[in-house]
């Protein structure tokens, strides 16, 4: 649902010349149609699946290492898994997020990478 959302904003930071969201929705109507929307969805919706099992399998992890029996009911225990987790999962899967915006700019095209 926000996905083409996205296309346009990353199409509005990159492009100078683009002043307004429509004026970035017609140019991307005209390079593509309503699929220029969604170039680069592949490789999203492929980095959802690693990103949460590795932030849920290190969250759980680093939980029962981090929590001793007197720090079980300590919530900086689950803040600091928390922000571990993410910050683990974020840089393994990261590669896959720079693929989707270099997609979603150069037209989809895997050969232009």
């Amino acid at each position: 649902v926000t996905f083409p959302l996205d296309t346009v904003r990353l199409r509005m930071a990159v492009d100078s010349s683009i002043k307004s969201m429509p004026q970035a929705m017609r140019l991307l109507s005209k390079e593509g149609g309503m699929l220029a929307y969604y170039r680069g969805v592949g490789p999203a919706m492929f980095g959802v699946a690693p990103y949460m099992a590795l932030e849920l399998a290190s969250f759980d992890f680093l939980k029962k290492v981090l929590a001793t029996d007197d720090l079980k009911s300590n919530p900086m225990v689950s803040f600091v898994s928390g922000f571990t987790a993410a910050l683990m999962s974020s840089s393994v899967t990261y590669p896959l997020d720079t693929v989707r915006r270099q997609i979603q700019l150069q037209g989809g095209s895997m050969l232009t990478l």
